[in-house]
C-alpha cells in the first residue's frame, strides 16, 4: 500500500536506490479469501507479484495454521515460477519463518541463485511455543525439524539483535560458512515531535528523577529481554560505585 509503507517497501526502495533490479513476491497473510494473482509496480518501478494464502478450513484452527504455512508456500512457488526467470537474480531474500517461503526457497536452490538470505524477525516455533502457541510438543518438534532443514539452504542471516545472532548460533543449523551478522530494525528517521520529559512522565505516573527501560516483546530468550537485564544489572553497578 503505497500510502501504508512497511519495511518490506523500505528494503525494495533501498536496494533499487543502491542501483540494484528488484522483484518482489508477496503473501497476503491477512487476506480473507484466496484471490487470483496479481502483478502490480511499486512505488520505484519494482514488479510485485501478490498472492494470497491457501489453507484448510473445515478441519480446526490447529489444521487451518499448519496448512496455511505449508500450502501457502507452494501457492508461492508456483507464482514464482509463472512470473519469474529465477535464474535471472542474483540473491533472494526472505523472511522468517522460513516454512512460509519453503517453496519459493528451493525452486531458488534449483535456479542456482548462491545468494539466499534470511531476515530473523522471530524464532519459529521456538518462540510460538514459549508464547503457547504451539501448544503439542509433538507439533513443535515437526515444526523445529522442518524449519531446521530449511535454515540450511540459506547462505546468510540477518538477526536485529547481537543477542539474537548468538541464540541463531545456539539454537539453529547454519550451514558451513554461512554469514550471520545483525542489525538494527530500519525504519523511517523522521523523528516524532518531542514533549517535555517531566510532563510525560507526569502524565504517566512515572517517577519524575529516576532512569526508566522499556521493553516490548515476549519474556522469553531471544526476544531481548536479555539486553534489558544486563542493562538493569549495569545501572545496579554503577549506583553501588557511586
Amino acid at each position: 500500500d503505497p500510502a501504508d509503507p512497511y519495511m518490506t517497501d523500505e528494503l525494495a526502495e533501498g536496494l533499487i536506490a543502491a542501483g540494484h533490479s528488484v522483484d518482489v513476491l508477496l503473501v497476503d497473510w491477512d487476506a480473507p479469501l484466496p484471490l487470483p494473482t496479481r502483478e502490480i509496480r511499486g512505488r520505484n518501478g519494482e514488479r510485485i507479484v501478490t498472492v494470497t494464502p491457501r489453507a484448510l478450513r473445515r478441519f480446526g484452527r490447529a489444521v487451518f495454521r499448519a496448512t496455511k504455512l505449508l500450502l501457502s508456500s507452494g501457492h508461492a512457488k508456483n507464482a514464482m515460477r509463472d512470473h519469474f526467470e529465477a535464474g535471472d537474480h542474483d540473491a533472494v531474500i526472505a523472511w522468517t519463518p522460513a516454512l512460509s517461503v519453503g517453496g519459493p526457497l528451493r525452486r531458488a536452490v534449483r535456479a542456482g541463485i548462491r545468494h539466499r538470505v534470511l531476515i530473523i524477525f522471530d524464532f519459529f516455533p521456538m518462540c510460538h511455543h514459549e508464547a503457547r502457541i504451539i501448544r503439542s510438543r509433538l507439533v513443535y518438534r515437526i515444526a523445529k525439524r522442518l524449519e531446521d532443514r530449511l535454515y540450511r539452504l540459506f547462505t546468510g542471516f540477518i538477526a536485529n539483535l547481537p543477542g539474537n545472532a548468538d541464540y541463531l548460533r545456539r539454537h539453529y543449523p547454519v550451514a558451513p560458512g554461512a554469514r550471520v551478522v545483525w542489525s538494527p530494525i530500519w525504519a523511517d528517521p523522521t523523528m516524532p515531535e518531542l514533549e517535555e520529559r517531566e510532563e510525560v512522565r507526569r502524565r504517566y505516573r512515572l517517577p519524575l528523577d529516576r532512569p526508566i527501560a522499556v521493553f516490548g516483546g515476549q519474556f522469553s530468550e531471544g526476544r531481548g529481554i536479555e539486553q534489558m537485564i544486563d542493562a538493569m544489572r549495569n545501572l545496579r553497578i554503577k549506583a553501588v560505585k557511586a
